[in-house]
């Protein structure tokens, strides 16, 4: 391939690039609420919405991996910036390709043995994001040496990293740049207990740690401080909770999301935590009407309120090895020799 051929093609990627965040831009502009997009082959509604409880209770960190995955490589399928990423996620055994519904399960259980997920203590935060690394790697996909391509003319790759307490316009600033947002959320009771050592001291209000979840970011909106997710174990939509039911709920089926026309992205108002600590939390995301008591230390407690804070994000970016500056400078070269080239032919 030729150089001209070559840089052509490197801005045609860089002016379809700018195109879609201009979108993204004026899409926010009109509505306030800010969604992954629908990719109609694979992903016809945005961000995908597997159960974790197709084959074990504690897959919810691979289960929300899964989601973002599939996202990307729906993406792939059909935007020409993206196609580097077309071989994102293999084909399993009993799949005929990559979006069937039957390599859902056998892609979560791939990712949870990468993270070494167990059944009693579910995934640990590190381990989430090694697995992660680990199957970008063997995709070939992870940081590495990327070479220029006419499929991949800017060496694309995938990274990712962590944030601790990330706050909505952090979120939202992240889902604008066609990034992939993943929560680590921690859950918290407040009970009353006795003091064991002095029956007469009055009880006392206090806050307990209960488990940890993983979800899936699929919008948000920070002008009403809401996000949208896609969880692994809970489905507002289907009981009316969180807006319009997306279709009848399924209790007894948790296969029924494996077909990615059937979501719910359940939708959360976030405040500062009521632990008076400065972390995010998710209003109502678990009330003391559905669980009104907690088994803690052998006892069991009734449960003053639940909390649910937003602790850890953990993000997938694709980016490009070439700087920002660079990708101007050489969208300005292109520029500059095309007005050339069109001067030269004038005369």
């Amino acid at each position: 391939m030729t150089k001209k051929k070559l840089l052509s093609l490197l801005m045609l990627a860089i002016l379809v690039l700018a195109t879609v965040q201009v979108y993204n831009a004026y899409a926010l502009w009109i509505d306030d609420w800010y969604w992954k997009d629908p990719y109609w082959l694979s992903a016809p509604k945005g961000m995908p919405d597997f159960d974790q409880n197709q084959v074990d209770a504690n897959r919810c960190s691979p289960t929300a991996t899964a989601n973002s995955l599939w996202w990307f490589a729906a993406k792939a399928e059909l935007d020409p910036t993206f196609r580097w990423a077309r071989n994102l996620i293999p084909v399993f055994e009993g799949a005929q390709e990559w979006h069937d519904t039957n390599n859902v399960v056998p892609l979560i259980e791939d990712l949870a043995e990468r993270m070494s997920t167990t059944a009693d203590a579910g995934t640990s935060l590190s381990n989430w994001l090694s697995g992660i690394r680990k199957f970008l790697n063997e995709q070939n996909l992870g940081p590495g040496n990327h070479p220029i391509t006419p499929e991949n003319p800017l060496g694309m790759y995938f990274y990712t990293g962590y944030k601790s307490q990330p706050t909505i316009s952090w979120i939202e600033k992240e889902l604008i740049k066609s990034e992939d947002v993943m929560l680590s959320i921690e859950l918290f009771a407040e009970i009353e207990i006795d003091h064991d050592s002095n029956p007469q001291t009055p009880p006392i209000d206090t806050w307990v740690p209960y488990i940890k979840h993983a979800v899936t970011v699929a919008g948000v909106n920070s002008k009403a401080g809401m996000i949208g997710i896609s969880d692994p174990n809970l489905d507002r939509l289907e009981g009316a909770m969180g807006g319009d039911k997306d279709h009848a709920p399924h209790p007894d089926d948790p296969t029924l999301h494996n077909s990615t026309n059937l979501v719910s992205h359940d939708k959360y108002e976030v405040i500062n935590s009521p632990r008076g600590i400065s972390v995010r939390s998710l209003v109502d995301y678990r009330t003391t009407t559905e669980f009104p008591v907690i088994e803690w230390r052998e006892n069991i407690y009734d449960v003053k309120q639940w909390c649910a804070e937003v602790a850890w994000a953990i993000e997938a970016s694709p980016i490009s090895p070439i700087p920002e500056p660079a990708t101007m400078l050489l969208l300005g070269s292109g520029l500059l020799g095309l007005w050339g080239a069109r001067r030269k032919f004038k005369k």
